[in-house]
């Protein structure tokens, strides 16, 4: 696989689970989801959690699509002594939006 790491647009189905994205000005319709998995991010870089498919478009290439979900908290402010003081945003176990990477492909 190839690492290609860029920002894409995606339609999802209502489950949330990737049908069509659009890169470099050509769009792929999703033929087969291979896998899908979750995978949390560095805590400590404030990375969301993100879920991960590897999927076949329908010409048979193999593509690693991640959708980065929105944490669940926003920084509000620094605390006089250096620390972050957080703000919970909606429900226990919600995810906001998700931003989508094509990660990578097979050449």
């Amino acid at each position: 696989m190839r690492r290609i790491v860029q920002k894409i647009d995606v339609q999802t189905s209502p489950d949330g689970s990737p049908e069509t994205f659009a890169w470099r000005g050509r769009s792929y319709r999703v033929q087969q989801i291979i896998e899908c998995w979750k995978e949390a991010g560095c805590w400590w870089d404030y990375e969301p959690e993100r879920e991960v498919y590897r999927l076949l478009d329908s010409a048979g290439k193999t593509f690693e699509l991640h959708c980065l979900h929105t944490p669940l908290f926003t920084i509000n402010r620094k605390q006089e002594d250096g620390g972050l003081l957080f703000l919970l945003e909606g429900q226990s176990g919600r995810k906001g939006p998700g931003r989508w990477i094509l990660y990578a492909m097979a050449d």
